[in-house]
């Protein structure tokens, strides 16, 4: 296969608008793009290759697998060594451990199906992730394990049935992916099924058959020349971060790249000799390694400087990469890819270490995961404010999703206890706000029995539908079939005395959130009736929580409400342990993150606030009260005993909640007949 620099100019176009995306450099917005150049070309790259290779009868498998990790592995496996390294030493233990995971999954290439199940309402945030870049390598490395297979497979085809072939497979991606985005956007751009259409476009084109003509005029060389570059160039200054992508949006990026690759590299066009310059082929040689080290670096950096990165500091952070990345092509991409260090030339050495450092890396991941990110790295006080940052606690090993169940199936519940078998249970009902209060329960009535039916998102309300803008089709459907089954568990479990409901009312009924989450945005609103936008969606709100009490109490339930707590609009926990490690936690920084006057507070939660007093005074409703726990007559603060309450700025963090457990004291006095 001939050389062709216009293609190292391609990379080094994917790879830098790429790393000015993540780095938050204006005008790159849409940059995220990035990634299909990269696919369209390793589709071409390593078809071209293994067809030729075919065709004279040279291709065996375990040579193919030999080059391509002596290519890869070394460099990528320094990456996560000195990614670990770093993590360990700045990460905090909540944070430490979720990295864990993507670590042990990154070390399989298959950290793309981590970050998909890890998709979600508390998702960590991007930049707290050092190896979310990973999950595109991974889709490669799937694609080498699976493109060879095929080809092996179908060897006694000629290069049009392979074309037809990869037609046939390419259509069916791309038709999935663009149906599968409207349900479920998050599987529709980690997962490799659904990206093997970007991929077949480079092969179809290694496979020689109905490409475009070698026109021998300049003008329509030019002419596509340029609108491949365009349609690659466009997407990345106009595209937002919110819009949907993959599917189409992903096209004009993919098709720009196809017009390149099937201009040959002989009779360049004036936008061919701009990509071959040295300056962007020198880029292009590097991609692979400015890839692997820009995102970890900012990460960290970003991670340990909470006052974020200006000019300056992406300067810096760019020319680090940029020496790292050459140091790493230098000195280890290079020997280690020519056979350089000889105990790393035969396959047995290659496939042996490989194997061999891929257990290590495995092991110290799981060890870092069941050690709950080693807290004990930090000292007391620390310790204290860091409770905060973990925002369940162990909660999820006592979750299951039940599919079998005719009461709760496809509903995630959680037991406390053994309400399945007891004479009599509590019922917890809410959002994401309810696992925060597990171990205060448990605290305040350790032989009570109780169900915990909760989603992050979804009100505790019957018959009312959702639409958020940080979920997806699919789990806004999910909240309303969860209500659905409460209802009909309530209507048939006999054993249910009592209903705790919860939830972050101010966000329904406003539709918004606030300081740091202020971009969310939810609608709420009837079943059996369409989204009215003049309707005041907190008297919608409301109308729909009276109407869920009353037919709770229609069932003879007792019904205890959890008065939602004090949202503290610019609070993040794991900002306030940074700002304390690093001593810039003045005391004016906490008046600003950690108090809110009862003025906003009013804003936030008025009219809730009457209706709860209203209900509790006809004596629909039993109120735990959280306010009087948190406020003075002036202002609301979520500091006790020097250590936040607060995993961010609504929720409390479950093994801080257990400091106002008292709350649940109504509830103890009814089960003990008070």
């Amino acid at each position: 296969m001939i050389y062709r620099p216009d293609i190292d100019g391609l990379r080094a176009v994917a790879v830098i608008t790429i790393i000015f995306f993540h780095l938050g450099i204006p005008g790159f917005g849409g940059a995220f793009t990035g990634p299909e150049v990269f696919f369209v070309l390793s589709g071409f790259l390593i078809a071209s290759r293994i067809f030729d290779q075919v065709e004279k009868g040279k291709f065996v498998f375990s040579e193919f697998y030999y080059r391509r990790v002596r290519r890869l592995f070394p460099a990528y496996f320094l990456m996560l060594i000195v990614t670990l390294i770093l993590s360990y030493m700045f990460l905090l233990p909540a944070d430490l451990r979720e990295f864990a995971k993507s670590f042990a999954s990154a070390t399989l290439y298959l950290s793309n199906v981590q970050f998909y199940r890890e998709t979600g309402y508390f998702d960590t945030a991007a930049h707290f992730k050092p190896l979310l870049h990973t999950w595109s390598l991974s889709v490669e490395e799937q694609f080498y394990l699976f493109f060879p297979v095929v080809v092996g497979l179908l060897a006694w085809m000629s290069r049009r049935q392979f074309f037809f072939t990869f037609l046939v497979l390419s259509i069916a991606s791309f038709v999935a992916a663009v149906i599968w985005i409207e349900f479920d956007k998050s599987f529709a751009f980690y997962m490799f099924p659904l990206r093997i259409w970007e991929l077949g476009l480079g092969i179809m084109i290694a496979t020689g058959c109905y490409n475009l003509p070698k026109f021998k005029a300049t003008l329509p060389r030019e002419v596509l020349a340029w609108a491949g570059i365009l349609l690659i160039l466009v997407p990345m200054f106009i595209y937002e971060p919110s819009m949907k992508f993959p599917g189409l949006a992903a096209v004009p990026a993919c098709v720009g790249t196809w017009l390149i690759i099937q201009l040959d590299g002989e009779r360049m066009t004036s936008a061919q000799k701009l990509l071959a310059l040295k300056p962007m082929v020198y880029v292009g040689t590097l991609s692979y390694a400015l890839y692997l080290w820009h995102w970890p670096l900012f990460v960290i950096y970003s991670y340990t400087d909470t006052n974020g990165t200006g000019a300056l500091e992406v300067t810096a952070i760019l020319s680090f990469t940029l020496v790292i990345s050459h140091l790493t092509y230098r000195f280890v991409e290079t020997p280690f890819r020519t056979g350089a260090f000889g105990f790393y030339t035969t396959k047995w050495s290659v496939f042996g270490s490989t194997a061999a450092l891929s257990a290590v890396l495995m092991a110290a991941g799981v060890v870092i995961f069941l050690q709950n990110g080693m807290p004990n790295r930090f000292d007391a006080r620390t310790q204290a404010a860091i409770a905060a940052t973990d925002l369940f606690g162990d909660i999820a090993s006592d979750c299951v999703l039940d599919s079998a169940s005719s009461r709760l199936k496809d509903i995630e519940y959680c037991e406390i206890g053994a309400p399945f078998d007891a004479d009599h249970y509590t019922l917890i009902w809410g959002d994401s706000h309810s696992p925060t209060y597990r171990f205060a329960f448990q605290d305040s009535l350790p032989d009570a029995d109780a169900l915990m039916v909760w989603s992050g998102g979804c009100p505790a309300l019957f018959d009312a539908r959702v639409d958020e803008y940080v979920a997806t089709a699919a789990t806004d459907l999910a909240c309303e079939r969860r209500n659905a089954a409460v209802k009909r568990l309530v209507a048939e479990d006999d054993r249910i005395d009592s209903v705790i409901i919860l939830g972050r009312w101010s966000y329904y009924g406003r539709g918004t959130g606030t300081g740091v989450d202020i971009q969310n945005e939810i609608k709420v609103w009837p079943v059996g009736s369409d989204y009215d936008p003049a309707a005041d969606q907190y008297t919608v709100y409301m109308e729909r929580f009276e109407r869920t009490v009353e037919e709770l109490r229609g069932k003879g339930l007792k019904v205890f409400v959890i008065e939602q707590p004090p949202e503290f609009p610019e609070f993040n926990a794991r900002i306030f342990v940074m700002n304390q490690l690093t001593g810039r936690l003045s005391d004016d920084v906490l008046a600003q993150i950690g108090t809110v006057g009862k003025a906003a507070l009013e804003t936030r939660q008025g009219p809730m606030i009457a209706l709860l007093d209203r209900l509790e005074q006809d004596g629909a409703i039993t109120l735990l009260r959280t306010h009087e726990r948190l406020c003075d007559a002036d202002a609301c603060s979520l500091m006790m005993d020097g250590a936040p309450l607060y995993f961010d700025n609504n929720h409390m963090a479950a093994s801080m909640v257990r400091r106002i457990s008292d709350i649940f004291n109504p509830v103890a006095m009814y089960h003990n007949g008070g």
